[in-house]
């Protein structure tokens, strides 16, 4: 029996088992059928998932997985390897203290499997800690009810606490800017004279999300102002993210159904799978296209530069003219933040005919290159193993819009996985809620 010794369950989102479209439809079958990822009333999602998602986004998915899959030493999924490499380190890390194991939202092994298996093996004190920085309801408080409908199931349960969320967690602020660091060690630190950005790079969640309360916002601006802090950066201006992403539909060809429900629609490219789910805008086989028929353009302000050029392929752009980018959320400039330069901050994954926070980052990439900036870095604070919204969205299709624009150099920048930075947070992060959840 293991009684005396707690366990600790890292939970990361899922992927599918291959990047073949069978795998791809199951696993957003099980994701997007979740409420807390998509809000809309399952009597009006039900038929449009089954019936047209499922049938014509896997294969392109698919495609897009197979570009990321197996490369240098990874084997597989990326966010699979690497959650199973941080689960590893940390098992080593925390030695007798603790049990870890893993699970995965969306795909095995299950958080209800293995909630079981350590009941079976003897476990009487479990912390879950949710692989996600900052809490959105479409992220942590799906994990909080899948281990509640585990829990509502037993008759002799465990002592089960979840982790809410660490944005602000000096060890992890330390990790990002360590990572930043290390990288301009090696390539040189940004030159804004001549256009540089660092850029953060967040998900973004529906703006009704955001008005219904969900925290989430908050939290990715409080990570950014840290992190800036840290790094001694300005903030730059960036178009009204309270008014971020309007679109204009008059050229849609978008479902009425649709329109209405995807501005309920939560977190749906949290996926490691950031197209996948852009079907949601168009009952077409070529939804994304038809998406970005309607889509306002590039008319945003990203660090000074404004652009209200048409056209391209890519996220919702902001038009609300200028003001801070976090929405007065506080003012990081001090006597030591302009020394290195600015950082912006954008939100990555938009998609369908709702608002969403902004600005998008592909936007603002491409707003950049337009400006014709020498060089941007992108971090993406949020993501805690490599996936395809890392690889995939921001390593390749940022990459191409941002040169295609006529920008010169971009740098995606890798913070987690298994650096030891990232690493040595996360075993501070669990034994500082060990002592106070498990009661020693």
């Amino acid at each position: 029996m293991n009684m005396d010794i707690p366990a600790v369950l890292l939970v990361n989102l899922g992927t599918p088992l291959n990047p073949a479209p069978a795998d791809v439809r199951k696993f957003l079958r099980t994701f997007l059928g979740d409420r807390r990822v998509v809000e809309i009333p399952p009597v009006l999602w039900k038929p449009l998932l089954e019936g047209i998602i499922l049938r014509t986004r896997p294969k392109h998915s698919a495609r897009l997985y197979q570009s990321i899959w197996d490369i240098g030493e990874v084997t597989g999924s990326p966010l699979q390897y690497w959650s199973e490499r941080q689960r590893d380190a940390l098992a080593g890390r925390l030695g007798e203290s603790a049990h870890v194991t893993l699970a995965m939202r969306y795909s095995e092994p299950t958080i209800g499997d293995t909630l079981s298996e350590l009941r079976d093996r003897g476990y009487r004190r479990v912390l879950v800690v949710p692989l996600y920085p900052q809490y959105a309801a479409s992220t942590v408080a799906s994990v909080n009810d899948e281990v509640a409908r585990w829990l509502l199931a037993e008759r002799d349960q465990m002592a089960v606490s979840v982790l809410h969320s660490y944005p602000d967690f000096p060890p992890y602020i330390e990790a990002l800017a360590l990572a930043v660091e290390k990288h301009w060690a090696e390539h040189g630190e940004l030159d804004p004279s001549r256009g540089d950005r660092l850029v953060l790079s967040f998900h973004s969640i529906p703006m009704s999300v955001h008005k219904a309360g969900d925290p989430y916002r908050n939290e990715c601006e409080l990570t950014a102002r840290l992190l800036a802090q840290r790094l001694h950066l300005d903030m730059g201006s960036l178009a009204d993210t309270a008014g971020a992403c309007p679109l204009d539909t008059s050229a849609s060809t978008t479902n009425a159904v649709v329109t209405a429900g995807a501005a309920r629609t939560s977190d749906v490219s949290r996926v490691d799978n950031a197209a996948s789910a852009a079907a949601v805008t168009s009952s077409a086989a070529n939804a994304t296209d038809a998406a970005d028929a309607a889509r306002a353009a590039d008319s945003l302000t990203a660090a000074g530069v404004v652009d209200t050029g048409t056209g391209g392929r890519g996220n919702v752009a902001t038009a609300h003219g200028v003001t801070d980018a976090h929405n007065g959320g506080g003012d990081v400039n001090t006597a030591a933040a302009a020394t290195r330069g600015e950082c912006v901050v954008t939100y990555q994954s938009v998609f369908g005919p709702a608002q969403w926070i902004g600005p998008a980052t592909i936007d603002t990439v491409r707003a950049l290159g337009r400006a014709h900036a020498r060089r941007v870095d992108v971090i993406c604070p949020g993501f805690t193993a490599d996936c395809l919204e890392t690889l995939q969205e921001i390593n390749m299709l940022n990459r191409e819009e941002f040169v295609r624009a006529g920008g010169g150099q971009f740098h995606y920048i890798p913070w987690a996985n298994a650096e030891q930075p990232w690493l040595a947070a996360l075993e501070q992060l669990v034994r500082r809620e060990l002592p106070t959840r498990s009661g020693d």
